[in-house]
């Protein structure tokens, strides 16, 4: 009798189980369509169709986008396909929107695109009304972009007798903004002897990032924009032939300077004798160093030599004048031992009909 009554619970117990697992599969069977159903809905609605919107973002839809802002550029200044790069990189990036407004019916949406947190347009999406057993995909209505924010200026700065293209155009003196000295010539300018060049600025507007500069020298030849930063290297001016006789008259003349400025010899006479030869008799230097001959009868150095000479800039000034910057290292005897100081001096020359002479020497 007891093994009967656990039999028919054993049945019983099989059977409420399998009820269950029936239950279980028949529940998963009804709610499948429900989550469906669910998910479908949570990916048809606005946010989510606008992000499909910026993933699908290629080549072909940023053209479309752009192609009045770049049909009203001054392709003078920039390549058209360089152009559409600027904006592609732009629209390629990580964009991003949010929602601008919707109306009552939440049937048409509005939302701005940026890219970080610059605003590049707004795009308007709407659909009809959800079929029953199913939902309207979202269409866009409306897209309005403003590129007019990349485009802007770019100025540099050049010496004036160079010539200057942007692109296909040869730049004029309608782009230029101004002019400025070199400050090396700083000392020069007003001087009616010399003519001297001065650095002019030029601006284009309208271009997309970088200007594409083209700089020629005076010679026609193609300068890189990182000249621009040595002003040395700007006014270097001088043949080799030029620059020969500058040096080997620096090479005589600066020693023979010193000496007489020092009179560590004692003899001013014989110092200025010697120096005779390099500088032009009545110049600006020849009067100096008579004036200071006398004084110098009672006062002298221990001496003072020069020991390295750095020719910075060696330029044409024109009209059979040469300009020389330089830096030059002097080893002075003193009281204390020798001392060693590093001096810069400008050192103005001029063509005679007995060579080339010093006539003008500044310390800078």
């Amino acid at each position: 009798m007891a093994d009967r009554k656990r039999s028919r619970r054993s049945r019983f117990g099989l059977g409420m189980l399998l009820y269950a697992l029936i239950f279980i599969v028949l529940l998963i069977a009804l709610l499948r369509p429900l989550w469906g159903y669910l998910a479908a809905y949570e990916e048809s609605g606005p946010d989510k169709a606008m992000q499909r919107y910026l993933d699908s973002m290629d080549e072909a839809h940023v053209r479309a986008l752009s192609a009045d802002f770049l049909a009203g550029l001054d392709l003078r200044f920039q390549d058209g396909e360089q152009a559409f790069e600027a904006v592609y990189k732009v629209m390629s990036g990580e964009l991003r929107c949010s929602k601008k407004n919707a109306d009552l019916d939440l049937m048409h949406v509005s939302y701005t695109i940026r890219s970080g947190d610059r605003p590049l347009g707004t795009v308007s999406i709407g659909k009809e009304e959800d079929p029953p057993f199913g939902f309207a995909p979202w269409v866009v209505e409306n897209e309005d972009y403003d590129f007019s924010w990349l485009l802007g200026s770019d100025e540099i700065t050049v010496p004036d007798s160079w010539t200057l293209r942007c692109g296909s155009a040869v730049l004029d003196e309608s782009f230029r903004t101004g002019e400025q000295p070199f400050e090396t010539l700083s000392w020069l300018y007003g001087d009616e002897r010399f003519s001297l060049p001065v650095l002019v600025s030029y601006r284009v507007e309208g271009v997309l990032g970088e200007a594409p500069f083209v700089l020629l020298d005076s010679e026609g030849r193609e300068v890189s924009r990182e000249l621009l930063q040595d002003e040395f290297a700007l006014l270097a001016n001088c043949s080799e032939e030029q620059e020969a006789r500058i040096r080997t008259l620096l090479d005589g003349f600066l020693q023979r300077y010193i000496d007489c400025l020092s009179n560590a010899s004692r003899n001013v006479s014989g110092n200025y004798q010697a120096l005779k030869p390099y500088i032009l008799a009545g110049s600006d230097i020849d009067k100096r160093v008579k004036d200071n001959m006398e004084g110098q009868q009672w006062a002298h150095s221990g001496g003072d030599t020069v020991t390295a000479r750095d020719d910075l800039l060696l330029m044409d000034l024109g009209g059979g004048y040469y300009m020389a910057e330089l830096d030059y290292t002097l080893d002075t005897v003193g009281n204390r031992g020798h001392i060693e100081s590093v001096n810069r001096v400008m050192v103005i020359m001029s063509d005679t009909a007995d060579g080339l002479k010093v006539i003008e020497i500044y310390s800078l």
